[in-house]
């Protein structure tokens, strides 16, 4: 069972929340179930919610109301605003990121990451096997083993041209102060913006191969779903077109933050973002607007990253886009 909750928490579990009253009390009860030998406190970051998400937490706080601190925004303050809000919150010496519609599977996770932790002072932040799911909690892959090794460390350089690490299974030291003032410019995301800031600092990244001890949730609304299952979800052309932007301008926020020869990095990144933007501007029969697209790509095109595939996916968008070609309508 966690310990009495009477002295600093050694972990502060960050949750973002809005409008997720379906999923939001199986998040919680995923903390709570911790078994630790040491005091931690699940900060909760409830946006200003339109839904029941904010009666479920009351409830919530009220059965644990030692460990769970809870931001009530009387305003919606939008993703990044909300981060920065809850991350200055925190008091542990190390932070769990949760959010309020994943959940954790193991009752001994935040002890064992602790104990990895403590066991490897020059280790900044690890993360850990965890389950993709969908809404329903189905399975969609297993995160992590296909992609690193057990006890990997894991150069900035790879998550700046595409971040794996999956935010349900992360654990890192906190950083003393707040966040850099860059990081209220982002638009999109928070999650691989915050591991580059981390980078800036002291110890490295790791990758810890376990049993899956958290399940991420997959959902229409992120961007990985977006760029990925596009044609299978709900997302309008414009919302999609707004996303992509963002991204962009998220992207070359972080490259304004990095030396110029550390930038090529963030090469496949705006590629696969204006090669997706010229195929909606296809769908869309705005051919001038995807060439301009397909330029964006191709001076971006990463050279040592899949280059086979990508020069063939730039070369049909930019083929349709000079011959003013409607992509074919599956049938």
């Amino acid at each position: 069972m966690a310990v009495a909750q009477r002295q600093a928490p050694k972990v502060s579990v960050l949750t973002l929340t809005y409008n997720q009253e379906r999923f939001i009390e199986q998040c919680v009860r995923s903390v709570m179930m911790q078994q630790t030998t040491f005091p931690f406190e699940l900060v909760i970051g409830e946006d200003c919610s339109t839904d029941d998400t904010r009666a479920v937490l009351l409830r919530l706080q009220a059965e644990f109301p030692d460990q769970i601190k809870l931001l009530l925004h009387e305003r919606n303050l939008g993703l990044i605003s909300n981060t920065i809000a809850s991350y200055n919150a925190c008091r542990g010496e190390y932070i769990a990121w949760l959010d309020g519609d994943d959940y954790w599977t193991s009752a001994h996770k935040l002890q064992w990451q602790v104990e990895y932790m403590e066991q490897h002072p020059d280790c900044r932040l690890c993360f850990h096997t965890a389950r993709v799911v969908n809404v329903d909690g189905q399975e969609i892959q297993v995160a992590g083993r296909a992609t690193f090794n057990h006890e990997q460390k894991i150069e900035i350089n790879s998550i700046l041209a595409r971040n794996d690490i999956t935010t349900a299974a992360v654990m890192f030291r906190a950083v003393d102060g707040r966040l850099p003032a860059w990081f209220a410019q982002l638009r999109t995301v928070q999650d691989w913006p915050l591991y580059f800031w981390l980078s800036l600092h002291d110890g490295y990244f790791c990758y810890l191969e376990t049993e899956p001890m958290a399940s991420y949730r997959l959902h229409v609304e992120s961007i990985t779903h977006v760029m990925r299952d596009r044609g299978r979800t709900n997302t309008t052309n414009q919302q999609y077109e707004g996303r992509l932007l963002g991204s962009i301008a998220d992207t070359q926020l972080i490259a304004r933050q990095l030396p110029h020869w550390q930038r090529r990095y963030l090469r496949p990144r705006f590629f696969q973002r204006y090669l997706a933007l010229a195929r909606l501007h296809i769908e869309q029969h705005q051919f001038s607007a995807s060439r301009g697209d397909c330029w964006h790509a191709l001076r971006y095109f990463p050279i040592n990253h899949d280059f086979q595939k990508n020069s063939l996916q730039l070369l049909k968008a930019l083929i349709r886009a000079c011959l003013r070609l409607p992509p074919i309508q599956s049938t």
